[in-house]
């Protein structure tokens, strides 16, 4: 799963830093929806993960990528539907907001932050400025875009615990983070 940014001449891909970690694929293939084959997208460019954050870059190539941005309004497609969710700016996560994400296993599921500017810990990582929401993410879901509604607001990273079960939680990084970290590339059109 991944964000589809915008930049400018280039077919780029964000998503979680560890799902590039070795020995992670050196290409990258994906389907618009489960019924569809995959195809092949492109290779891993660049990747952080552990402190400070949880964020990658993959390099697409542009002959498949059917899912990508149109510059003028970017969106996102959802999981398993033909439908597709405008993006308009992004924003930092706040308490109390409102989140839904899209995931490959919890396919959509949104709830509230709880609390941001979290550090956690994961796959032996420490990875600083997490936000924590309800809702749902499990295994398959890193990398997918966390939205309030027409802004970007992060990158599913990590959960513990099962979906509805008590004391379970579900943690994204900020998206304007890793725009920072992955240099002048933007999730919407400038």
């Amino acid at each position: 799963m991944g964000w589809s940014p915008y930049a400018p001449g280039q077919g780029v891909l964000f998503t979680a830093g560890h799902c590039l970690d070795p020995p992670h694929p050196s290409v990258w293939q994906a389907r618009r929806h489960p019924n569809l084959n995959l195809i092949t997208i492109g290779a891993p460019q660049w990747y952080d993960f552990g402190s400070p954050g949880d964020s990658g870059l993959i390099r697409t190539n542009g002959q498949n990528c059917g899912w990508c941005p149109d510059v003028a309004s970017p969106v996102i497609a959802a999981w398993g539907v033909d439908e597709q969710w405008p993006i308009y700016d992004r924003a930092y996560p706040a308490n109390g907001m409102y989140v839904c994400r899209f995931g490959s296993v919890t396919q959509y599921s949104c709830g509230n932050v709880l609390v941001i500017n979290e550090t956690v810990t994961y796959d032996g990582k420490q990875v600083l400025d997490t936000f924590r929401t309800a809702g749902c993410l499990q295994e398959g879901d890193s990398g997918g875009p966390a939205v309030s509604w027409v802004y970007a607001i992060g990158i599913a990273v990590a959960y513990s615990g099962d979906c509805g079960a008590p004391g379970s939680t579900f943690q994204s990084y900020p998206i304007i983070n890793a725009e920072g970290r992955l240099g002048a590339l933007t999730i919407v059109a400038q």
